[in-house]
């Protein structure tokens, strides 16, 4: 038997501000790695020390991210230390000038909170001799390439936007099939995160320029607070009374939703179109509580920067540089429709309780 189930593999950015086991310390440097000091051997292999810009570290996706590159790089030879930037571009660019003045590096992963801000710190890296490896946004003023818009730059593991919207599109369109109007409201993370901003953006014109029924009424950040998420949902539904769906672009963010609906007696009657996978996430689609929640993949991210960056240091091939998450790490995902036997195998690369 065959059920319509609805993935997508993207790089959905989540804080469960509600979820206080998620909540890990926020705002400053992690010294969880053993970054800093002097270079150090791994048998016959140069030790790689790497530099890791993160976006909010205080979120169970960035968790998820920060763990599977201090797992790479151990068994790599290579050792890590965590930069927060707390949704702050400034922040983020005065961390990676202060990493370079410290000479202590040889890598940097970097998951900007803004591509174009950090253009500038991204060419000083590379004039003083270190790796750089863009992970989830584009570094530079594109936001819709895989290719390096720095000169130099060793690497690009990103999420594009076109390639998030065609796939919430996707599901979207499936959850108003025969409705007209299918009236949506769009809960999405932050003005301030280019990856969820954009991401919207693309939505808006996928939904605008191919599905005429679909009426998009409102939207809100939700900053991936469950607790934004929940008290902005019960406001929106107070004013548009006729929604049909809430198309939401973080797990954790839903759970929140979730509440609401369920506050007012709305589960069941206004369909919650998710994003992330979950491990929480995949079990409420498994109910038939959800319609969808698309598979982010962290670790898949992490994984594949951390081997590149440590190829680049240490001149080996790192293999293919310019990886899509979505098109190369989540092929199978990007159908959007799966069946309960291919659902039962996923194994979700994050979860709502990890800390």
């Amino acid at each position: 038997m065959r059920r319509r189930l609805r993935l997508r593999a993207s790089a959905a950015l989540s804080v469960c501000a509600a979820l206080a086991i998620a909540l890990g310390a926020c705002g400053g440097d992690d010294d969880g790695g053993d970054g800093g000091g002097e270079s150090a051997s791994s048998g016959d292999q140069k030790r790689v020390r790497i530099a890791h810009f993160v976006v909010l570290q205080a979120n169970p996706f960035e968790f998820a991210h920060i763990d599977e590159v201090k797992k790479t790089a151990d068994k790599l030879g290579a050792e890590v230390k965590v930069f927060d930037a707390n949704l702050d571009p400034q922040a983020q660019e005065g961390q990676c000038r202060d990493a370079i003045a410290t000479q202590q590096y040889d890598a940097f992963l970097m998951k900007a909170v803004a591509g174009p801000t950090m253009v500038s710190c991204t060419k000083a890296a590379i004039d003083a001799g270190i790796k750089v490896v863009a992970v989830e946004t584009p570094i530079g003023e594109r936001l819709d390439t895989l290719e390096p818009q720095v000169e130099g730059l060793s690497g690009s593991v990103l999420n594009l936007p076109a390639e998030y919207a065609e796939v919430t599109t996707k599901i979207t369109a499936d959850a108003c099939e025969g409705k007209d109007p299918c009236r949506i409201i769009h809960m999405f993370g932050s003005q301030q995160f280019t990856v969820p901003a954009l991401w919207a953006d693309a939505f808006y014109k996928s939904i605008e320029a191919d599905h005429p029924n679909i009426q998009i009424v409102d939207k809100a950040e939700t900053h991936f607070d469950p607790d934004e998420a929940f008290n902005k949902t019960r406001q929106l539904l107070q004013v548009h009374k006729n929604v049909d769906a809430i198309v939401s672009d973080a797990d954790p963010a839903s759970i929140g939703i979730w509440r609401a609906l369920g506050e007012l007696n709305l589960q069941g009657k206004v369909k919650l179109l998710s994003d992330g996978g979950t491990r929480e996430g995949v079990e409420f689609v498994k109910n038939g509580d959800w319609f969808a929640s698309p598979p982010n993949l962290p670790r898949s991210m992490g994984r594949r920067a951390t081997e590149i960056a440590v190829a680049a240091v240490r001149g080996e091939d790192p293999g293919d540089t310019t990886v899509s998450i979505k098109r190369d790490l989540g092929a199978e995902f990007l159908s959007g429709i799966y069946t309960e036997e291919q659902l039962e195998t996923f194994e979700p690369e994050w979860e709502l309780g990890t800390k």
